[in-house]
């Protein structure tokens, strides 16, 4: 955030036409803007591909839990079915 500040701040300052005394300075400001933009595109094509992955394992994560979940109240009801078949009171549980 804080470079887009300053290169916004530097845009504005130097918005002027070239002339022969800062043609120079210009070409340096557009290479530093291009190798800016290279590092911003590179480090945003990261991010997307790390969303991507973190999403993928959210996804994975939801559905093995779901699927343990919905086996172990199986388990459990199973369990309860023979215990009040063996006359224990589950009442408690």
């Amino acid at each position: 955030m804080e470079e887009n500040r300053k290169l916004k701040s530097m845009i504005n300052e130097d918005s002027a036409a070239p002339t022969s005394g800062n043609t120079k300075y210009l070409k340096n400001k557009i290479f530093h803007l291009e190798k800016t933009l290279g590092q911003l595109e590179k480090e945003r094509s990261e991010l997307s591909v790390r969303t991507t992955m973190a999403e993928e394992q959210l996804k994975n994560l939801s559905e093995h839990l779901t699927t343990n979940t919905h086996a172990y109240q199986k388990k459990i009801y199973e369990m309860k079915k023979i215990l009040k078949a063996k006359g224990v009171d589950i009442a408690a549980f």
